[in-house]
């Protein structure tokens, strides 16, 4: 099935020329033989350090010693989906303009571009960087008329691995929205605006993921909490990987809510309200980040713990191996299940016990970050205790 989209570009900043204008040639001096292609188009540093540069074939990512190379590869299909080498400039704007004005200027608007469905795209926009607030987006018009501005996240992801080094950027106003409304009062917003979660208990926001292969990523939330610290519990694929502490920001920022575990094609990450208000901006998805701020996991009220008598657990927080001491004078089979916080069971362990004190040591790895119960198991006897995962 064929597509015809219309793509319009936007560059919401005061730039003086546009980047495929006339400019002065760069020469680097001890990279030019390590890049994948010595015509340099467009280069930029990330969050991490890393210059990312893109040439006539290929993408390169510097960390200050080594070269990481990205092409195209047919048989790959974790590469690039489309060989940079072939791109065309398809729209333009070389004049300063304010957030989602798609049409001040005539080169703004592409041609009709003809697109097979199923198949992947490699979409490029460069932005000069001058005086002023930055503002990049890009627009289409879908086959049926209707206008998307900016293209939602749920069309993209990055041209390398999804979720290995570059994150990719979900706007909290794009995503599904339930009995919340979107705001543009506060200052500094990433995309169009940004997500009210008051104090309703119905009010929650979710993201639907694209993922190219099942496996481990990072979650960090972008959001403001102007009214002091407040709590969200937080779903992956409708599962709870538990009840976070956001805390009081009058400005946006962001905070790591570490790993959490993405099955290949679709997934929907959900952030409901629990307690105090929140303006979400948007999650990223991938990526590392060592330096922000860890989010910490409230303790549900519902689970009694068992007393320091009956059993020692550490460490807790776990990252991978928990070790259980039981004290009790329990002589036989202890069954150990490790459930979710929705009751489902994600661990199964057999031991034996003396009468004395008897030390286990369970293998957590595989888990993703979150709250969970141990349950002991002992004849007609029944130990609980709380743990908290993580990585």
């Amino acid at each position: 099935m064929k597509m015809k989209l219309l793509t319009s570009l936007i560059w919401a900043v005061s730039i003086c020329h546009c980047v495929y204008s006339q400019k002065p040639k760069i020469t680097f001096q001890h990279l030019d033989k390590r890049l994948s292609q010595s015509t340099v188009n467009c280069f930029l540093q990330d969050s991490k350090g890393y210059l990312w540069i893109g040439t006539m074939n290929g993408l390169n990512r510097y960390n200050g010693a080594d070269v990481e190379i990205y092409k195209n590869h047919p048989d790959d299909s974790t590469s690039l989906s489309y060989n940079p080498m072939q791109k065309e400039l398809i729209a333009y704007h070389n004049k300063s303009g304010k957030p989602g004005e798609y049409d001040k200027s005539a080169s703004q608007q592409s041609y009709e571009i003809a697109l097979v469905e199923g198949q992947k795209y490699y979409i490029e926009a460069l932005m000069k960087e001058n005086k002023g607030k930055d503002h990049l987006s890009v627009s289409w018009l879908m086959p049926d008329g209707t206008k998307e501005a900016p293209i939602s996240g749920i069309h993209l992801s990055p041209a390398n691995n999804p979720g290995a080094d570059v994150p990719v950027k979900y706007e909290a106003e794009l995503a599904n929205l339930s009995d919340v409304q979107v705001n543009t009062v506060l200052q500094d917003f990433s995309g169009t605006g940004y997500v009210e979660l008051f104090t309703e208990s119905n009010h929650k926001v979710v993201f639907t993921v694209e993922n190219a292969k099942a496996g481990t990523h990072n979650l960090t939330v972008g959001y403001a909490a102007a009214g002091g610290d407040n709590t969200k519990e937080v779903l992956v694929n409708g599962i709870a990987i538990g009840i976070f502490n956001f805390y009081a920001s009058s400005a946006f920022t962001e905070i790591n809510l570490g790993n959490i575990d993405l099955n290949e094609g679709q997934n929907t990450i959900e952030i409901a309200q629990t307690s105090g208000d929140l303006q979400l901006d948007y999650i990223l998805v991938g990526g590392s980040y060592p330096n922000i701020r860890k989010a910490s996991l409230v303790l549900p009220e519902s689970v009694e713990p068992a007393t320091e008598s009956e059993i020692s657990m550490y460490p807790n927080p776990v990252k991978s191996t928990l070790t259980l001491l039981l004290k009790n004078e329990w002589n036989g089979k202890v069954g150990i299940r490790v459930l979710n916080l929705v009751g489902q069971e994600v661990k199964i362990f057999e031991m034996e016990k003396s009468q004395k004190a008897s030390r286990y040591q369970l293998d957590l790895k595989g888990l993703q970050n979150g709250i969970y119960i141990v349950e002991l198991n002992m004849g007609e006897n029944r130990i609980i205790n709380r743990v908290i995962v993580q990585q």
